[in-house]
């Protein structure tokens, strides 16, 4: 149970786990991965801050999404644990993350033509 534990830390961490490449490595060199995105660990911080914005009918809108995410982590918490088994999560926790970027109202402020900068999710 203890490993169980340990290895659902991992999946959620901002380190990535390397399998046969060394992503820190590959980064130190190349100038593109050196670029300030948006990393797993800023999309795993912005989806549970999203979990708090699931009222209103969203959570029942976004169940296959949120379904997909927890049997992907529990499957590879079970089995795997490199940061390519982690990337299939990846779309449902931009859903998440995309909540507390739209707002409360589920649309972020209006530009100047009056269109949405995020549509409802």
């Amino acid at each position: 149970m203890r490993l169980t534990l340990r290895k659902l830390g991992m999946f959620w961490s901002w380190y990535e786990w390397p399998d046969a490449v060394d992503y820190y490595y590959i980064r130190s060199l190349s100038p593109v991965y050196r670029l300030p995105l948006l990393e797993l660990g800023g999309v795993t911080l912005l989806a549970a801050l999203g979990l708090g914005f699931l009222g209103g009918g969203r959570a029942r809108r976004l169940l296959p999404a949120l379904l997909f995410a927890a049997a992907w982590m529990a499957s590879t918490v079970a089995f795997f644990l490199f940061a390519r088994y982690r990337l299939p999560a990846v779309p449902a926790l931009l859903l998440l993350a995309a909540l507390p970027v739209a707002g409360p109202g589920g649309v972020a402020a209006p530009r100047s033509g009056g269109l949405p900068l995020a549509p409802r999710v």
